[in-house]
Parts: structure tokens; sequence; C-alpha cells
């Protein structure tokens, strides 16, 4: 499972990102998904009777090993990334990347590095200054049927970040 989901990271840097009233959804329920503005931990908590955590990734990486288009509308310094799977009852339903700036792990009195098995969206979506903007969404097209994915960024006590998800098959968004 670690391979393909480390190629499913990788492939985020070929997705060709869309405004979300630019895009062609494949019907209304991918809509309501993609779009969601809240937390997506806790809408994918609502359609399983266990959601979890699976760490992939949890470590610095320098500025200089990303490309342009990996962190998009943050500032040019070294990142937090954190990969992780969402699953819903023991079935992988996402794979997410969050790039989070050092800057903000220094700035903020959570420790987002530390979140270990807890989704991000649980702590962020507890913030009142929390907020979500530049929603993009886009295909990882070398899958067959392609899979769905979003990116945005999260805003946290005035502070942002990158979140890229991929839907795999299995998710609810496919439903």
């Amino acid at each position: 499972m670690n391979k393909s989901i480390s190629l499913h990271l990788s492939d985020l840097c070929q997705v060709y990102w869309h405004k979300p009233d630019e895009f062609t959804y494949p019907n209304a329920e991918s809509i309501s998904w993609l779009q969601e503005m809240a937390s997506l931990s806790q809408r994918l908590a609502q359609d399983c009777h266990q959601l979890k955590v699976k760490v992939i990734n949890n470590q610095h990486v320098a500025f200089n090993s990303f490309r342009p288009i990996e962190h998009q509308g943050l500032p040019c310094e070294d990142y937090w990334v954190r990969d992780v799977v969402l699953c819903g009852d023991d079935q992988p339903w996402v794979i997410a990347r969050t790039l989070i700036p050092l800057s903000m792990l220094e700035n903020t009195p959570y420790d987002l590095a530390k979140l270990g098995n807890k989704p991000l969206g649980l702590t962020v979506f507890n913030n009142k200054h929390a907020k979500r903007d530049q929603l993009e969404v886009g295909y990882l097209s070398k899958e067959h049927p392609a899979l769905l994915a979003r990116r945005s960024r999260l805003w946290m006590d005035h502070h942002a970040m990158l979140v890229s998800e991929i839907f795999l098959p299995e998710s609810p968004i496919y439903k």
C-alpha cells in the first residue's frame, strides 16, 4: 500500500488544477465533497463507524526540495510535511498531504508536527479563526478511472498551510 501511496503523492504535481466553477464534475455528490469548506475529516467520520489516520510521513523538508507548484500560495521557507491516509472502517479513503510552513509551527499554540494519528481537520477547525480558501479541484489522471483530487489553503491563527487530498476508489465521494 505504501508504494501506491507514494506514487499518488508524487502525481499531485501533475494534476491540472481548476477553480471549482471551471471544473467538470462527474456528479452532484462529487461537487459536495470537493467543495467542502469545513473539515473533511469530520465529514468523512459521518460516513463510517470509525475514521482512522495512518501517518505515512511526518518530517521537516527543505524549501529547495519542492517544485513551485507544490507550495503555491505559501511563503518561501522550509516546511513540515505530513502525509496521511484517512481510512473509514479500515478502507483507505483519502490520501492527504499537508505543507506547514515552519514559521507557523513556531507562532501558534498548536503543535501540528505532533498530531500523530489525530486528523488535522479536528485541530484546525476547532480554532475560531480557521478558514479555507484558494480551493482548486482536479483529476489524478494516471489512474483509470481517474481519481478526484483537491487542494486548498487552510488558515489557522492567521497562518496558512497547503492541504492536497486524493480521493481513493473506496471513498464515499464515488458512491
